[in-house]
């Protein structure tokens, strides 16, 4: 009942939005791996800031690194991977060791299509009518309104980019196949009834669908011209956004990169504190996608550094408390035996205990997607990881 009124509340803030009754709000989220000044366990209760807070109260509330931003990470990747890690020096001096988990040795996490991760949990995405007309006036209204309130800011924030606001809407018109889908999914927020579990379920699995499609607009080729020679070039097809939509799919999925995929990213030589730590997270995930665990100690040791050093990093921004979850959830579930159906509450208060970790990465995972995710992306983000877990049984 509590998921169904979740829904319910849902359904009529997105009503209420296509009506233009309301503002989209400003919302704060809880944030599970907040790290404190004194290197205390993170609190799984305590409710952080808003997911961008100013920098005097993330320095009052968080330890950042004091070292000032490198100024020399431009093309060279190693040069770059050895300089963040300097960076990181400072911030892991206080590094606990990562306690493993005792039910059982390491299982390979099941890999899995990104289209498997639309049936949430169980039931399709509510079907498409066979549609070959051009979308109505009304329809293309509702669409720019939808996208530009609802899903390009939260698209935006999951990626760290301000792509999908500059040139996400563009690029959805220009898909009719999608615009068509995305006006079918207004439709369906529109007219399946507050009671209907099994419609809602369904509309939710279309939604999820939609916003992995939405994201993939930043890999869309640009349209052909009508000479013979090739296409010219989309100069709004950003590298880094492909690129950490790629580390994604592949963390999502159980799939591994041969390489990281971040490491093909070339950036300017002059980076901001902000933009550095950025690079540096996608960079610290793309790492672990592209590390294959294994009982072997030193792959292990460095899996758990990888994960330490992102945490650290994590800033209170909800993109990257989400991934970080889903990356404990694929590290430790495998070991788990009752990993993802019978994850009780810890009894071991050790914040480093793998178990207690798992746990508090499916429970922050859970709530955002049953509401408390600040934007429409980040909850069914949420969904594709929690239908992930249930694949690997």
């Amino acid at each position: 009942m509590q998921q169904l009124s979740e829904e319910q509340a849902r359904l009529r803030r997105l009503r209420s939005r296509l009506q233009g009754t309301i503002r989209p709000s400003t919302n704060t989220t809880r944030s599970s791996w907040r790290i404190t000044v004194t290197r205390a366990p993170f609190d799984i209760t305590e409710p952080s800031l808003p997911r961008r807070t100013s920098a005097r109260l993330r320095s009052a509330l968080c330890t950042e690194p004091s070292t000032p931003a490198p100024t020399a990470l431009a093309g060279d990747s190693n040069a770059m991977a050895n300089a963040s890690e300097g960076d990181l020096n400072n911030v892991n001096a206080h590094h606990q060791s990562f306690v493993a988990p005792t039910s059982r040795v390491y299982k390979a996490v099941q890999q899995v299509s990104i289209e498997d991760l639309f049936f949430f949990p169980d039931f399709e995405p509510v079907p498409e009518p066979d549609r070959k007309e051009s979308l109505s006036e009304n329809e293309l209204q509702g669409i720019k309104a939808v996208f530009t309130k609802d899903y390009a800011p939260g698209l935006d924030e999951f990626m760290e980019t301000d792509w999908y606001s500059r040139h996400g809407l563009g690029k959805l018109l220009q898909n009719e196949s999608l615009a068509r889908t995305f006006a079918h999914m207004i439709s369906q927020f529109k007219t399946v009834p507050g009671n209907d579990s099994t419609g809602l379920t369904r509309v939710r699995s279309l939604e999820v669908k939609v916003v992995w499609q939405l994201f993939c607009l930043c890999r869309v080729p640009p349209p052909p011209t009508n000479d013979a020679g090739p296409p010219p070039a989309d100069l709004h097809q950003p590298i880094e956004v492909v690129k950490r939509l790629e580390v994604f799919r592949t963390l999502n999925t159980g799939h591994f990169a041969d390489s990281n995929p971040t490491m093909e990213i070339r950036y300017d030589t002059q980076l901001g504190r902000d933009k550095y730590f950025q690079i540096e997270f996608w960079r610290l995930v793309g790492e672990f996608i592209s590390t294959r665990p294994s009982d072997d100690p030193t792959i292990s040791q460095k899996l758990e550094r990888n994960l330490y050093d992102a945490r650290s990093i994590l800033y209170m921004l909800e993109n990257r408390d989400v991934l970080y979850s889903v990356m404990i959830a694929r590290h430790v579930g495998p070991k788990i035996a009752e990993f993802p159906d019978r994850t009780e509450p810890p009894q071991d208060s050790n914040p480093e205990n793998a178990f207690t970790k798992l746990y508090i990465a499916k429970k922050f995972i859970e709530n955002e997607s049953q509401g408390q995710g600040t934007t429409q992306p980040v909850q069914r983000c949420c969904d594709t990881a929690m239908r992930s877990w249930m694949m690997w049984r």
